[in-house]
């Protein structure tokens, strides 16, 4: 049905326009000369813009700009996370930080010992590096005894 519309639409477009050429001619005057002049300088310039312009350029360079500026707007936002985060670990550790510190406190206000035991792994890296400290140590007290 949309078709048949469509086709009565546009042969009765056709007829109009085809009277009302011979309406014109017979009064030998334009009706709406203003209107229709303006109608006729944009017809032409809408032309020369489709016969001028390389629209596949235009669109792939459209496509271009706004790729960079998505790119450019999701590296701000990425930066502006990790901004964020990274002020809400401050935070956390200046919270963490103040609390230890008054926790490890005696009631003079002397530090107390908090060293904790260490494991298996760190006393024996802690013990091979004092024992090369000692004999780096001695090997220099020999060497310049003699």
């Amino acid at each position: 049905m949309g078709y048949v519309v469509a086709e009565l639409a546009s042969i009765a477009l056709f007829a109009g326009f085809i009277g009302l050429t011979q309406y014109e001619t017979r009064l030998g005057a334009r009706i709406l000369p203003k209107f229709r002049a303006s109608i006729d300088n944009f017809a032409t310039k809408v032309s020369f813009v489709i016969n001028h312009v390389d629209f596949a350029e235009f669109i792939r360079d459209s496509i271009r700009q706004i790729a960079e500026r998505f790119a450019h707007d999701s590296a701000q936002f990425a930066l502006r996370i990790t901004r964020y985060v990274e002020m809400q670990l401050s935070r956390i550790v200046r919270y963490f930080r103040a609390r230890f510190a008054t926790r490890d406190m005696n009631t003079d206000g002397s530090a107390q010992n908090t060293t904790q035991k260490s494991s298996a792994y760190v006393r024996a890296i802690t013990d091979f590096k004092q024992n090369l400290r000692n004999e780096t140590k001695q090997s220099k007290d020999k060497h310049s005894i003699e």
